[in-house]
Protein backbone atom coordinates (compact mmCIF):
# COMPACT_ATOMS: atom_id res chain seq x y z
CA UNK A 1 0.00 0.00 0.00
CA UNK A 2 1.02 3.19 -0.90
CA UNK A 3 1.90 5.28 1.90
CA UNK A 4 -0.17 8.37 1.22
CA UNK A 5 -3.13 6.24 1.29
CA UNK A 6 -4.61 5.62 5.30
CA UNK A 7 -4.38 2.04 6.13
CA UNK A 8 -5.75 0.05 9.04
CA UNK A 9 -5.93 -3.42 10.24
CA UNK A 10 -8.83 -4.69 11.08
CA UNK A 11 -7.79 -4.90 14.84
CA UNK A 12 -7.57 -0.79 14.67
CA UNK A 13 -10.44 -0.76 12.38
CA UNK A 14 -12.79 -1.95 15.01
CA UNK A 15 -11.09 -0.81 18.40
CA UNK A 16 -14.08 2.30 17.24
CA UNK A 17 -17.16 2.23 20.24
CA UNK A 18 -20.19 0.02 19.48
CA UNK A 19 -21.39 3.08 17.63
CA UNK A 20 -19.89 2.47 15.32
CA UNK A 21 -22.28 0.09 13.16
CA UNK A 22 -25.21 2.26 14.06
CA UNK A 23 -27.41 3.02 11.15
CA UNK A 24 -30.07 5.53 10.75
CA UNK A 25 -33.31 5.24 8.40
CA UNK A 26 -34.23 7.40 5.40
CA UNK A 27 -36.35 9.53 7.87
CA UNK A 28 -33.35 10.48 10.73
CA UNK A 29 -31.77 13.75 10.50
CA UNK A 30 -29.43 14.26 7.36
CA UNK A 31 -25.47 13.56 7.94
CA UNK A 32 -26.36 11.49 11.40
CA UNK A 33 -23.80 8.54 12.44
CA UNK A 34 -24.67 5.74 9.65
CA UNK A 35 -24.04 1.76 9.40
CA UNK A 36 -21.86 2.73 6.65
CA UNK A 37 -18.77 3.91 8.67
CA UNK A 38 -18.47 0.06 10.13
CA UNK A 39 -17.13 -0.79 6.42
CA UNK A 40 -15.09 1.87 5.53
CA UNK A 41 -13.27 1.81 9.23
CA UNK A 42 -11.59 -1.05 8.11
CA UNK A 43 -11.13 -0.68 4.58
CA UNK A 44 -7.52 0.28 2.82
CA UNK A 45 -6.93 1.30 -0.70
CA UNK A 46 -5.01 -1.65 -3.19
CA UNK A 47 -1.24 -0.74 -2.69
CA UNK A 48 1.00 -0.95 -5.91
CA UNK A 49 1.23 2.35 -7.75
CA UNK A 50 2.94 0.18 -10.30
CA UNK A 51 -0.04 -1.51 -11.15
CA UNK A 52 -1.83 1.85 -12.41
CA UNK A 53 -2.25 2.52 -16.12
CA UNK A 54 -3.58 5.00 -18.32
CA UNK A 55 -6.82 5.01 -17.45
CA UNK A 56 -9.34 4.42 -20.58
CA UNK A 57 -11.19 6.77 -22.56
CA UNK A 58 -14.76 5.62 -23.40
CA UNK A 59 -17.60 6.97 -25.86
CA UNK A 60 -18.85 9.30 -22.69
CA UNK A 61 -15.38 9.60 -20.54
CA UNK A 62 -13.12 8.08 -19.40
CA UNK A 63 -13.21 4.73 -17.34
CA UNK A 64 -11.21 4.66 -14.34
CA UNK A 65 -11.32 1.59 -13.74
CA UNK A 66 -8.68 -0.88 -15.21
CA UNK A 67 -9.59 -4.36 -15.55
CA UNK A 68 -13.22 -4.27 -15.52
CA UNK A 69 -13.46 -8.04 -15.83
CA UNK A 70 -11.02 -8.88 -13.30
CA UNK A 71 -9.24 -10.86 -15.84
CA UNK A 72 -5.66 -10.27 -14.08
CA UNK A 73 -6.88 -11.65 -11.21
CA UNK A 74 -6.24 -10.21 -6.95
CA UNK A 75 -3.53 -9.72 -4.98
CA UNK A 76 -4.64 -11.42 -1.78
CA UNK A 77 -4.31 -9.38 1.83
CA UNK A 78 -4.09 -11.59 5.04
CA UNK A 79 -6.69 -12.48 7.50
CA UNK A 80 -5.79 -8.89 9.56
CA UNK A 81 -5.90 -7.60 13.22
CA UNK A 82 -4.68 -10.36 15.89
CA UNK A 83 -5.50 -13.05 13.59
CA UNK A 84 -2.62 -12.40 11.07
CA UNK A 85 -1.28 -9.37 8.88
CA UNK A 86 -2.89 -7.54 6.31
CA UNK A 87 0.46 -7.71 3.86
CA UNK A 88 0.20 -9.42 0.88
CA UNK A 89 -0.06 -12.87 1.56
CA UNK A 90 -0.38 -14.41 -2.58
CA UNK A 91 -2.03 -13.75 -5.53
CA UNK A 92 -5.29 -14.84 -7.65
CA UNK A 93 -3.93 -15.53 -11.24
CA UNK A 94 -6.35 -17.76 -12.46
CA UNK A 95 -5.77 -16.90 -16.22
CA UNK A 96 -1.68 -17.03 -15.80
CA UNK A 97 -1.51 -13.63 -17.45
CA UNK A 98 2.14 -11.21 -17.02
CA UNK A 99 1.92 -8.33 -14.52
CA UNK A 100 0.50 -7.64 -11.25
CA UNK A 101 -2.65 -7.73 -10.96
CA UNK A 102 -4.96 -4.21 -10.53
CA UNK A 103 -7.39 -5.08 -7.77
CA UNK A 104 -6.48 -6.35 -4.25
CA UNK A 105 -8.86 -8.74 -2.23
CA UNK A 106 -8.87 -8.33 1.32
CA UNK A 107 -10.41 -10.79 3.66
CA UNK A 108 -9.92 -9.40 7.07
CA UNK A 109 -11.41 -11.46 10.18
CA UNK A 110 -12.54 -14.28 8.23
CA UNK A 111 -10.64 -16.84 9.94
CA UNK A 112 -9.64 -18.86 7.22
CA UNK A 113 -7.40 -17.92 4.96
CA UNK A 114 -7.96 -18.18 1.01
CA UNK A 115 -4.17 -19.14 0.53
CA UNK A 116 -4.18 -22.04 3.03
CA UNK A 117 -4.64 -25.15 0.41
CA UNK A 118 -5.25 -27.40 2.96
CA UNK A 119 -8.99 -25.19 3.72
CA UNK A 120 -9.16 -23.71 0.26
CA UNK A 121 -10.45 -25.36 -2.92
CA UNK A 122 -9.92 -23.50 -6.33
CA UNK A 123 -11.85 -24.38 -9.08
CA UNK A 124 -11.45 -24.13 -12.96
CA UNK A 125 -15.16 -24.22 -13.87
CA UNK A 126 -15.36 -23.77 -17.48
CA UNK A 127 -15.39 -20.72 -19.97
CA UNK A 128 -13.24 -17.84 -18.20
CA UNK A 129 -15.12 -18.66 -14.55
CA UNK A 130 -13.21 -19.04 -11.36
CA UNK A 131 -13.85 -19.74 -7.91
CA UNK A 132 -12.16 -20.08 -4.88
CA UNK A 133 -13.77 -21.57 -1.65
CA UNK A 134 -13.20 -22.39 2.12
CA UNK A 135 -14.95 -22.62 5.08
CA UNK A 136 -16.38 -18.91 5.36
CA UNK A 137 -16.21 -17.85 1.86
CA UNK A 138 -17.14 -18.99 -1.45
CA UNK A 139 -15.65 -16.01 -4.17
CA UNK A 140 -16.62 -16.94 -7.88
CA UNK A 141 -15.09 -14.36 -10.93
CA UNK A 142 -16.68 -14.64 -14.65
CA UNK A 143 -13.99 -12.84 -16.45
CA UNK A 144 -16.66 -13.22 -19.83
CA UNK A 145 -18.35 -10.09 -18.05
CA UNK A 146 -16.78 -9.23 -15.44
CA UNK A 147 -19.38 -10.83 -12.60
CA UNK A 148 -18.44 -11.61 -9.27
CA UNK A 149 -20.07 -13.43 -6.51
CA UNK A 150 -19.61 -12.46 -2.85
CA UNK A 151 -20.19 -15.50 -0.72
CA UNK A 152 -20.13 -14.93 2.77
CA UNK A 153 -19.94 -18.13 5.52
CA UNK A 154 -19.85 -16.33 8.66
CA UNK A 155 -21.73 -18.77 11.11
CA UNK A 156 -17.68 -20.80 10.25
CA UNK A 157 -16.30 -17.54 11.20
CA UNK A 158 -17.63 -16.77 14.78
CA UNK A 159 -17.60 -18.86 18.04
CA UNK A 160 -20.49 -16.56 19.32
CA UNK A 161 -22.26 -13.00 18.65
CA UNK A 162 -19.60 -10.24 19.18
CA UNK A 163 -20.34 -8.38 22.48
CA UNK A 164 -17.67 -4.99 21.92
CA UNK A 165 -17.02 -2.95 19.11
CA UNK A 166 -13.55 -3.74 19.65
CA UNK A 167 -13.73 -7.19 18.40
CA UNK A 168 -12.55 -7.93 14.60
CA UNK A 169 -15.43 -8.38 12.05
CA UNK A 170 -15.65 -10.77 8.94
CA UNK A 171 -14.64 -8.98 5.65
CA UNK A 172 -15.22 -9.96 1.60
CA UNK A 173 -14.29 -7.24 -0.34
CA UNK A 174 -12.20 -5.75 -3.35
CA UNK A 175 -10.00 -2.86 -3.54
CA UNK A 176 -8.36 -0.54 -6.61
CA UNK A 177 -6.25 2.08 -7.01
CA UNK A 178 -6.49 4.78 -9.28
CA UNK A 179 -3.80 7.60 -8.54
CA UNK A 180 -1.26 7.90 -6.34
CA UNK A 181 0.73 11.24 -5.33
CA UNK A 182 -1.53 12.98 -8.29
CA UNK A 183 -0.63 10.65 -10.78
CA UNK A 184 -3.90 10.56 -12.75
CA UNK A 185 -4.73 13.45 -13.80
CA UNK A 186 -7.99 11.90 -15.23
CA UNK A 187 -8.88 11.40 -11.13
CA UNK A 188 -7.90 15.36 -9.97
CA UNK A 189 -11.67 15.97 -9.06
CA UNK A 190 -12.03 19.93 -9.68
CA UNK A 191 -11.50 18.98 -13.16
CA UNK A 192 -14.09 16.55 -13.52
CA UNK A 193 -17.86 18.01 -14.54
CA UNK A 194 -19.60 14.36 -13.82
CA UNK A 195 -18.03 11.16 -11.98
CA UNK A 196 -20.85 8.41 -13.00
CA UNK A 197 -20.94 5.32 -10.47
CA UNK A 198 -22.97 2.26 -12.24
CA UNK A 199 -23.61 -1.13 -10.98
CA UNK A 200 -25.58 -4.00 -10.57
CA UNK A 201 -26.42 -6.19 -7.74
CA UNK A 202 -28.45 -8.59 -6.23
CA UNK A 203 -29.23 -10.99 -3.11
CA UNK A 204 -29.08 -14.81 -4.11
CA UNK A 205 -28.89 -15.99 -0.44
CA UNK A 206 -29.30 -14.29 3.18
CA UNK A 207 -30.10 -16.67 6.30
CA UNK A 208 -30.08 -15.00 9.40
CA UNK A 209 -28.05 -17.13 12.03
CA UNK A 210 -28.09 -14.59 15.08
CA UNK A 211 -31.05 -17.13 16.62
CA UNK A 212 -32.16 -14.22 18.23
CA UNK A 213 -29.37 -12.48 19.96
CA UNK A 214 -28.93 -9.79 17.38
CA UNK A 215 -28.24 -6.24 18.82
CA UNK A 216 -28.44 -3.56 15.60
CA UNK A 217 -25.42 -1.46 17.60
CA UNK A 218 -23.27 -4.42 16.87
CA UNK A 219 -24.33 -6.72 14.47
CA UNK A 220 -25.39 -6.52 10.77
CA UNK A 221 -24.87 -7.61 7.09
CA UNK A 222 -23.37 -4.79 5.37
CA UNK A 223 -22.57 -4.57 1.14
CA UNK A 224 -21.15 -1.50 1.01
CA UNK A 225 -18.66 0.42 -1.54
CA UNK A 226 -16.87 3.72 -0.66
CA UNK A 227 -14.27 6.17 -2.84
CA UNK A 228 -11.42 7.56 -1.45
CA UNK A 229 -11.60 11.25 -2.06
CA UNK A 230 -7.70 12.31 -1.20
CA UNK A 231 -5.36 14.87 -1.11
CA UNK A 232 -2.52 14.46 -3.75
CA UNK A 233 -0.66 17.02 -3.79
CA UNK A 234 2.75 15.97 -2.12
CA UNK A 235 3.67 19.34 -0.76
CA UNK A 236 0.58 19.67 0.87
CA UNK A 237 0.46 19.95 4.80
CA UNK A 238 -2.66 17.69 4.07
CA UNK A 239 -1.35 15.17 1.93
CA UNK A 240 -2.80 12.27 2.44
CA UNK A 241 -5.81 12.69 4.54
CA UNK A 242 -8.71 11.63 2.75
CA UNK A 243 -12.50 11.11 2.94
CA UNK A 244 -14.67 7.85 2.15
CA UNK A 245 -17.34 8.10 -0.28
CA UNK A 246 -19.88 5.73 0.71
CA UNK A 247 -22.66 4.00 -1.35
CA UNK A 248 -24.56 1.61 0.75
CA UNK A 249 -25.68 -1.10 -1.21
CA UNK A 250 -27.49 -3.99 1.23
CA UNK A 251 -27.93 -3.73 5.11
CA UNK A 252 -29.82 -6.07 6.51
CA UNK A 253 -31.23 -3.88 9.33
CA UNK A 254 -32.87 -1.27 6.94
CA UNK A 255 -34.77 -1.41 3.76
CA UNK A 256 -33.86 2.73 3.43
CA UNK A 257 -30.71 4.44 4.78
CA UNK A 258 -30.41 8.53 4.75
CA UNK A 259 -27.49 10.46 3.94
CA UNK A 260 -24.60 10.39 6.95
CA UNK A 261 -21.18 11.59 8.13
CA UNK A 262 -19.07 9.98 10.76
CA UNK A 263 -15.30 9.79 12.45
CA UNK A 264 -13.35 6.74 11.08
CA UNK A 265 -11.20 5.93 13.68
CA UNK A 266 -9.40 2.99 12.04
CA UNK A 267 -8.54 5.56 9.21
CA UNK A 268 -8.48 8.69 11.23
CA UNK A 269 -10.72 9.95 8.18
CA UNK A 270 -14.52 11.79 7.74
CA UNK A 271 -16.83 8.98 6.19
CA UNK A 272 -19.72 10.41 4.23
CA UNK A 273 -22.03 8.27 3.05
CA UNK A 274 -25.33 9.40 0.66
CA UNK A 275 -27.54 6.65 1.07
CA UNK A 276 -29.60 4.52 -0.61
CA UNK A 277 -32.52 6.56 -1.87
CA UNK A 278 -29.73 7.98 -4.65
CA UNK A 279 -29.32 4.27 -6.09
CA UNK A 280 -32.57 2.93 -5.61
CA UNK A 281 -36.18 4.31 -5.77
CA UNK A 282 -39.75 1.92 -4.18
CA UNK A 283 -39.31 0.37 -7.26
CA UNK A 284 -35.80 -1.01 -7.71
CA UNK A 285 -34.71 -1.95 -4.47
CA UNK A 286 -34.80 -5.60 -4.93
CA UNK A 287 -33.03 -6.56 -2.13
CA UNK A 288 -36.36 -5.92 -0.13
CA UNK A 289 -40.07 -7.17 -1.08
CA UNK A 290 -42.62 -5.96 1.09
CA UNK A 291 -40.32 -4.30 3.57
CA UNK A 292 -38.83 -8.14 4.16
CA UNK A 293 -34.92 -9.01 2.76
CA UNK A 294 -35.69 -11.17 -0.47
CA UNK A 295 -32.87 -13.32 -1.46
CA UNK A 296 -33.23 -15.79 -4.70
CA UNK A 297 -30.31 -17.10 -7.01
CA UNK A 298 -32.82 -15.73 -9.83
CA UNK A 299 -33.04 -12.28 -8.29
CA UNK A 300 -33.41 -9.26 -10.42
CA UNK A 301 -30.94 -7.09 -10.58
CA UNK A 302 -30.79 -3.73 -8.49
CA UNK A 303 -29.11 -1.43 -10.38
CA UNK A 304 -28.35 2.09 -10.33
CA UNK A 305 -25.89 4.75 -13.00
CA UNK A 306 -25.96 8.02 -10.79
CA UNK A 307 -23.57 11.15 -11.28
CA UNK A 308 -21.51 11.97 -8.28
CA UNK A 309 -20.03 15.07 -8.85
CA UNK A 310 -21.89 17.18 -7.13
CA UNK A 311 -22.37 14.93 -3.87
CA UNK A 312 -18.42 14.59 -3.88
CA UNK A 313 -18.07 18.65 -3.47
CA UNK A 314 -20.74 18.82 -0.75
CA UNK A 315 -18.99 16.19 0.94
CA UNK A 316 -15.85 18.63 0.49
CA UNK A 317 -17.81 21.33 2.43
CA UNK A 318 -18.95 18.59 5.09
CA UNK A 319 -15.23 17.58 5.40
CA UNK A 320 -14.51 21.38 6.39
CA UNK A 321 -16.80 22.41 8.23
CA UNK A 322 -16.58 19.24 10.70
CA UNK A 323 -12.60 19.93 10.60
CA UNK A 324 -10.85 18.29 8.04
CA UNK A 325 -8.82 19.12 4.98
CA UNK A 326 -8.17 22.88 6.73
CA UNK A 327 -4.91 22.64 4.73
CA UNK A 328 -6.57 21.18 1.24
CA UNK A 329 -8.26 23.13 -1.50
CA UNK A 330 -10.74 21.42 -3.88
CA UNK A 331 -8.50 21.07 -6.79
CA UNK A 332 -5.78 19.22 -4.49
CA UNK A 333 -8.13 16.14 -4.30
CA UNK A 334 -8.27 13.25 -6.79
CA UNK A 335 -10.37 10.16 -6.46
CA UNK A 336 -7.70 7.88 -5.17
CA UNK A 337 -9.23 4.56 -5.49
CA UNK A 338 -12.59 2.90 -4.22
CA UNK A 339 -13.69 -0.55 -2.55
CA UNK A 340 -16.34 -3.05 -2.58
CA UNK A 341 -18.55 -5.92 -0.76
CA UNK A 342 -19.17 -7.50 2.25
CA UNK A 343 -18.43 -6.47 6.06
CA UNK A 344 -20.40 -9.07 8.43
CA UNK A 345 -20.29 -8.10 12.37
CA UNK A 346 -22.99 -10.43 12.46
CA UNK A 347 -23.92 -14.06 12.03
CA UNK A 348 -25.27 -14.29 8.70
CA UNK A 349 -24.63 -16.34 5.67
CA UNK A 350 -25.05 -14.35 2.38
CA UNK A 351 -24.18 -14.22 -1.30
CA UNK A 352 -24.53 -11.01 -3.49
CA UNK A 353 -23.37 -11.20 -7.18
CA UNK A 354 -22.48 -7.83 -8.87
CA UNK A 355 -21.53 -6.83 -12.64
CA UNK A 356 -21.22 -3.81 -14.93
CA UNK A 357 -19.04 -1.94 -12.55
CA UNK A 358 -18.11 1.47 -14.01
CA UNK A 359 -16.60 4.72 -12.90
CA UNK A 360 -16.88 6.77 -15.46
CA UNK A 361 -15.23 10.54 -15.37
CA UNK A 362 -16.06 13.81 -18.12
CA UNK A 363 -13.79 15.95 -17.74
CA UNK A 364 -14.50 19.89 -18.11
Amino acid sequence: MDESIAESSSEDAVSESDSSITASSENSTALSPNVESSSVASSLISSAASSITPTEAVSNGIDLITDLKFEHGFTVKGLGGDQGTTGTVGIFNYLNLPGRPFWTLAQWASKYDFMDQAVTTFSDLGNGVFNYTNPTKDFTIDTRNGMLTFGAVSSNCYDAPRTSGSEPWFHLLIESTFSVGGSNPNAKVSDLKSVRVDLSSRLTKFEDMMDGQDNPGLHAAQFLMYLAIQNQDVKSADYGQMIWFGFSIFDNRYEWLGPSSQYDKGTKSLIVGIGNRRLFDYNNNYFFRNGQIYANPDNRWASFSIDVADDISDAYDTARSQGYFQNTSFDQLYISGMNIGWEIPGIYDCEVQTKDLRIVVEKR
